[in-house]
C-alpha cells in the first residue's frame, strides 16, 4: 500500500514538474532572446549593469523583508491547512509580513547604501534610477510570499507561468520597445523593465483572489502559544537562511560593481545567465517537491523522502550535465550571439555552470534539512556559506576580475555542498549517490569529446545545430541504453509507443 501511495505522489510530482519545467524552459527561450540576443545589441554593458544592480538590491530588500515567513509557510502549512476557514489566516499574516517587512528592510537598505552601493563616478548611471529599487523590491517580496503560499495549497505552476513566461514576455517587449520605438529612451525602458516585475506580483494576487484563496480575515485565536513559538523559531532561522542565501547569490555582483566598473557588472550579469540554464530543472522540481516533502517529513515517512532525494539527484544531475556539455560545446557560438564585447565572460559561464551542476546533484538535500526538525542547521550553514563567498570574492576579484567572482562561487559551493551532504547523511542516514552518477559524468565526457575535434562551420547557426544534435544524440542514446534514470527511460518508452501508434 505504501508503495502505491509513493508511486502516486511521485507521478503527480512528475506531472507538475513537467508543467513547471515546460514553463521554465519556454521562459528560458524568451529570456535567451532578451538577455543573450537583444540586450547585448541594444544596450551598452553599463546599461545592462543598471538592470543587474536594480534586481540585485531589490532582492536583498525582499529577502530581508520576508522575515523568514516564506519558510514558515512551506514548513507549517500542513498545520494551517483548512480551506473552509481560509487556511486559518495565513494570508493575513503574509500581508502583515509584506508591509512591515518591506518597511523595515527598506530602512536598513537606505542606511547601509553608502557602504554597499559604489559611490564612484563610474556608477552615476545607476544613481539616476536607484530609487526604483524600493517599488521593485515591494512587488518582488509580494510575489515571493504569495507564490510560496500558492505552492503550499497545491498550485505549483501558476507562479512559474507568471514569472517564467508572462514576466519574460513583458521584459522582451520592454527591450524591443527601446530598440525599435524612437521615443522610448533608456529612462522609459527602465520604467518598463521595472513594471514587468511589478506586474508579476499583481497578477499572482489577482489570480488567488479569483480562485477564492485570498482570505484576509485574521484568525488570531488559531495562533496558540505553542504554534506562535514554532513560527518565531522557524522564521528567525529562516531570516538568517534567506539573507545568507541572497548574499551567496548576489554578493558577487555587488562586489564586482564595487571593485570594478558598471560595464564589467553588465558583462558578468549577461554571461552569468548561461550558467543559470543548468539549474533550471532543479528549480522547477524544488517548487513542486516542497509540499510533498513537508507532508512526508511530518508523517515521518522516510522511505518516501529517500525516494524523492535519490530521484531528484539523478534526474537533475542528468539534465544539468546535458545542458552544461551543450553550452560548453558551443562556447564560441555563445560569443557570436553575445558579441565579442562580452568575451571576457567565457570562464564566468564555465565556473558558474559547474557551481550549478553541483547544486543540481544535491537534489532535494536543502529541502530535507529545511523542512525537518534540523532546519536550524540550514541557517547556520548559509551563514558559513555567505562568509565563504564574501571571503573568496574578496580574494579573487581584485586578482582575476569577473572570472575571479565566478571561481569564488565555485569554490564556495563545493565546500558548502560537501558539508550539506555530510549533514543530511549524519542526521537521516540518507545520501543520494550511486554508480549511476559516475555513468552520467562519463556520458558527459564522451558526448563532449564527440564534438571537440569538429572544426567550426562558417555559419554559426549551422554550427550550433550540428554540435548540439551530436551532443544530444550521443548523450541521450547512451543514457537510454545504460538506463541511468528509470524516469527518463519511462518517458522515452511512452513517447516511443505514442509515435508507433
Amino acid at each position: 500500500m505504501l508503495k502505491r501511495i509513493l508511486n502516486m505522489d511521485l507521478g503527480e510530482i512528475g506531472r507538475q514538474t513537467l508543467k513547471g519545467s515546460s514553463y521554465s524552459y519556454i521562459g528560458v527561450l524568451i529570456g535567451f532572446l532578451s538577455t543573450a540576443v537583444l540586450f547585448p545589441r541594444l544596450l551598452t554593458p553599463a546599461q545592462i549593469g543598471v538592470t543587474t544592480l536594480l534586481i540585485t538590491y531589490s532582492q536583498f530588500i525582499s529577502i530581508l523583508g520576508n522575515f523568514g515567513f516564506g519558510a514558515t509557510i512551506t514548513r507549517l502549512f500542513p498545520y494551517f491547512k483548512n480551506n473552509s476557514n481560509g487556511h486559518n489566516g495565513i494570508v493575513f499574516l503574509s500581508l502583515m509580513v509584506l508591509f512591515f517587512g518591506f518597511l523595515f528592510s527598506s530602512i536598513v537598505y537606505y542606511l547601509l547604501s553608502p557602504f554597499i552601493v559604489s559611490q564612484d563616478v563610474s556608477n552615476k548611471l545607476f544613481f539616476q534610477f536607484s530609487w526604483l529599487v524600493f517599488p521593485l523590491s515591494f512587488f518582488v517580496l509580494a510575489f515571493n510570499l504569495f507564490d510560496t503560499y500558492a505552492r503550499a495549497i497545491g498550485n505549483a505552476v501558476t507562479g512559474a507561468l507568471i514569472k517564467e513566461i508572462v514576466q519574460r514576455i513583458l521584459l522582451l517587449l520592454a527591450v524591443l520597445s527601446f530598440g525599435f520605438i524612437p521615443f522610448i529612451d533608456f529612462e522609459k525602458f527602465i520604467y518598463l523593465y521595472v513594471t514587468a516585475f511589478i506586474a508579476s506580483g499583481v497578477l499572482l494576487i489577482i489570480y488567488l483572489i479569483k480562485k477564492g484563496q485570498f482570505d484576509v480575515t485574521p484568525k488570531f485565536s488559531f495562533l496558540r502559544k505553542g504554534l506562535r513559538k514554532v513560527i518565531y523559531s522557524v522564521s528567525l532561522y529562516s531570516i538568517l537562511q534567506g539573507f545568507g542565501n541572497i548574499l551567496v547569490q548576489r554578493v558577487d555582483t555587488v562586489m564586482i560593481s564595487f571593485y570594478l566598473t558598471l560595464e564589467e557588472t553588465g558583462i558578468y550579469g549577461t554571461t552569468f545567465f548561461f550558467g543559470l540554464l543548468i539549474v533550471m530543472p532543479a528549480r522547477a522540481l524544488s517548487r513542486i517537491t516542497s509540499n510533498v516533502l513537508a507532508q512526508a517529513i511530518k508523517d515521518r515517512n522516510m522511505e518516501r523522502v529517500n525516494s524523492i532525494y535519490k530521484k531528484s539527484s539523478i534526474n537533475q544531475f542528468l539534465i544539468g550535465t546535458l545542458f552544461f556539455i551543450g553550452i560548453w560545446g558551443n562556447i564560441d557560438n555563445v560569443f557570436v550571439i553575445l558579441t565579442e564585447e562580452f568575451r571576457g565572460g567565457e570562464y564566468v559561464i564555465f565556473y558558474i555552470g559547474l557551481s550549478n551542476l553541483i547544486n543540481a546533484i544535491l537534489g532535494a538535500n536543502a529541502q530535507i534539512l529545511q523542512l525537518s526538525r534540523h532546519y536550524r542547521y540550514t541557517a547556520y550553514l548559509l551563514v558559513v556559506f555567505a562568509v565563504l563567498v564574501v571571503a573568496t570574492n574578496f580574494i579573487f576579484i581584485p586578482s582575476f576580475g569577473i572570472i575571479g567572482a565566478a571561481m569564488a562561487s565555485f569554490i564556495s559551493v563545493l565546500i558548502y555542498s560537501l558539508i550539506r551532504i555530510y549533514l543530511v547523511y549524519n542526521k537521516f542516514k540518507l545520501q543520494p549517490f550511486s554508480i549511476k552518477h559516475v555513468y552520467i559524468v562519463l556520458i558527459g565526457l564522451v558526448s563532449y569529446s564527440a564534438v571537440y575535434f569538429i572544426p567550426a562551420f562558417d555559419n554559426f547557426i549551422v554550427d550550433i545545430i550540428i554540435r548540439s544534435s551530436i551532443i544530444s544524440l550521443v548523450f541521450i542514446g547512451i543514457t537510454i541504453v545504460v538506463n541511468v534514470s528509470d524516469d527518463f527511460n519511462a518517458m522515452y518508452s511512452q513517447l516511443r509507443n505514442k509515435l508507433r501508434n
